[in-house]
């Protein structure tokens, strides 16, 4: 039964891509699991990988192609079989297009069963006796993350839950733990180096039963080749067209203007990376270095310039052929801001962002003077998640002041009673732990909106924003709705405290069912938020202050807090809201219901 390769969705908002280049000809053997193509969306570039063993028998889709997802782009069957959807006949494969003289013959394959098999051109290379490290998924729209560093060496011990390298995404830096304990047996992935979600990253074991295995595949007969009755040239399958390399690894040759015939790839089955190319222009004293104006940085350095106010521009790079790593950027001198060009228009013009942290922009059309900063990767992200859910999303929005003088005096016996183990439980913990017990009650506020259904999240996951020196992240306090207030008040602060000092774990950031966000303590007295997708909700909480309010037609003063909800009203309606939010209200104010 032939199966179909479709256009994978890699996030919820992720509606169409392009397909990069396929690792694979047209007759190659499969092997499930294995990388069979490349695919390019607006955020990252990811590989696909087989669901099923056997022979790529067509490509629907040709590369530099986009498409929808759900489209089928490839398919995969036995030798011979009729593949859905494809008008060729059941005898034959297509073989790939490739650039040849157009005065070459015409080809086309016929199966062979009689012809012995051959073997692979690359070998494939496998670990025994290791434990993979991977690169994690700390959010459901982190597709790809970058090894800023590791913190261990080959050949060095490894404790289980031991940090061991540093990852680095769009928003911050977390260090990663190893799930075993060992030797560090291989780094896979320098340095510097960006990579998809789950990609192998280094390994750990006992370098007694570590070994690499390299062997040849056996694989089907090549197909005897007979002319086609095309008019359009194409090679015989199988023909080495050019040097098998990753996207990446082929724009940085062509910059550097160097022959990847003489790379040797490192990759699977021998494939050309980034890595491999970056070490051949290291070594060869024929590359030319990019005539573009391009600097050539590690993200991580380049994140560190933008931070510290660093120009890139005045650094000489130590790295492979003289790319800026971190090292170069931490000992550069911070630069001041310059001037601008003579209009704005030239900033906006020009094709690269301007590199400084801040510039001068002169006045135009009689407006004031101002210093143009440029937005820093995790500023850009929040503005495009913010941006996305405030127009995507119809939000509902609902008020409701809860009298807290209860809360507070439980809230104060707690804290007294925990006080020789140094955990205070704040108003926060308090409304997280109300919240999730509302959201047992009302699964669609812990939901999520999948097209044309919802799904419903069995973990009540509550994330929590927390404000950092570069911007806004979300913590996530998992399985809220199981913890007691004790729990919460010592683990919230350890995870914000890891965020902050950008050591946080797997787990702290991202996952979360449910979002709150509290400025009560800068005394604000309502706080209308974005909902944090693929979230239904979030509350905001502002301060709890003394205010006069009636009772039995007499004013008393009462220590009252605002809370407001926003919904979105694809999975859940206003009447479903105030129940949810009323919930809160009624355990918050009779709060012997969240210790019992």
């Amino acid at each position: 039964m032939a199966t179909e390769i479709e256009m994978p969705q890699m996030g919820f908002d992720m509606t169409e891509g392009t397909v990069a280049g396929w690792l694979k000809r047209v007759g190659d053997p499969i092997k499930k699991g294995e990388p069979i193509a490349e695919i390019e969306t607006d955020k990252t570039t990811i590989q696909v990988e087989a669901f099923a063993s056997g022979t790529l028998l067509s490509i629907e889709v040709e590369a530099g192609q986009k498409v929808p997802v759900k489209t089928v782009i490839g398919i995969i069957g036995a030798v011979g079989e009729l593949a859905p959807k494809s008008t060729q006949p059941p005898t034959a494969i297509a073989p790939p297009k490739v650039d040849v003289p157009a005065s070459a013959a015409a080809l086309q394959p016929a199966v062979a069963p009689s012809a012995p098999p051959v073997q692979s051109a690359q070998p494939v290379v496998s670990y025994e006796g290791a434990t993979e490290i991977e690169m994690p998924q700390m959010g459901f729209d982190m597709t790809e993350g970058t090894v800023a560093s590791w913190l261990k060496q080959e050949g060095d011990k490894i404790k289980k839950g031991e940090p061991i390298a540093e990852i680095e995404t769009d928003k911050t830096t977390i260090q990663v733990e190893a799930f075993a304990s060992g030797i560090l047996l291989k780094i896979l992935v320098q340095a510097g180096a960006k990579v998809p979600v789950k990609t192998a990253i280094g390994l750990i074991g006992d370098p007694a039963k570590f070994k690499t295995v390299s062997a040849p595949p056996t694989v089907p007969a090549v197909p005897a080749l007979k002319p086609a009755t095309s008019d359009q040239p194409v090679s015989p399958v199988g023909m080495q067209v050019s040097a098998d390399a990753t996207p990446v690894a082929r724009r940085m040759a062509e910059e550097f203007h160097l022959d990847l015939r003489k790379v040797t790839g490192t990759g699977p089955e021998g494939r050309i990376t980034k890595g491999d190319v970056e070490a051949a222009i290291a070594r060869s004293a024929d590359v030319i270095q990019p005539a573009n104006g391009r600097i050539v940085a590690s993200p991580y350095a380049r994140t560190l310039a933008a931070k510290n106010g660093v120009d890139l521009a005045t650094i000489k790079g130590t790295g492979p052929a003289g790319r800026i790593i971190a090292e170069d950027v931490l000992k550069a001198p911070k630069t001041a801001a310059v001037a601008a060009p003579a209009n704005i228009m030239a900033i906006v013009e020009s094709k690269a962002p301007p590199t400084k942290e801040a510039v001068v922009v002169a006045p135009t059309s009689g407006l004031a003077p101002a210093t143009r900063v440029a937005l820093s990767r995790m500023r850009q992200t929040i503005a495009r998640r913010m941006t996305e859910s405030k127009t995507t999303v119809p939000h509902y929005y609902l008020t409701m002041q809860v009298e807290m003088d209860a809360a507070l005096t439980l809230r104060g016996q707690i804290n007294e009673s925990l006080k020789s183990e140094g955990i205070k439980v704040s108003v926060n913990d308090l409304v997280v732990k109300a919240s999730a017990g509302a959201l047992r009650k009302f699964p669609h506020m812990n939901a999520t909106f999948a097209g044309d259904a919802i799904d419903l999240r069995e973990s009540i996951n509550i994330g929590i924003a927390v404000a950092i020196d570069s911007g806004l992240l979300v913590i996530t306090l998992k399985d809220a709705d199981k913890k007691t207030l004790k729990q919460i008040g010592a683990e919230v602060p350890m995870i914000a405290n890891r965020v902050r000092d950008g050591k946080a774990q797997t787990g702290d950031l991202g996952g979360q069912t449910f979002t709150t966000s509290n400025l009560g303590m800068h005394g604000v007295e309502s706080v209308f938020p974005i909902i944090n997708q693929p979230d239904s909700g979030i509350l905001g909480i502002g301060a709890s202050a003394p205010t006069p309010v009636v009772r039995d037609g007499q004013i008393v003063i009462r220590n009252v807090m605002s809370l407001v909800l926003a919904g979105d009203h694809r999975v859940t309606d206003g009447a479903e809201g105030a129940q949810f939010l009323g919930e809160i209200k009624r355990l918050l104010e009779n709060p012997w219901g969240l210790v019992l």
